[in-house]
């Protein structure tokens, strides 16, 4: 598998985990946003060049 695959794919799968998370806690959904954009900032960081 190529490395851009790779990240698109766990991009994709923290994006569906935080969206469940932000259904299920509704007081959560504002907070939520940040926390995604770091979450897939520390996945993809070190791959980029």
């Amino acid at each position: 598998m190529d490395i851009s695959t790779i990240i698109g794919t766990v991009t994709i799968i923290v994006t569906f985990i935080c969206g469940l998370i932000a259904k299920k806690l509704p007081w959560f959904n504002n907070k939520l946003i940040p926390i995604q954009n770091l979450a897939i900032g520390l996945i993809s960081g070190p791959f980029t060049i």
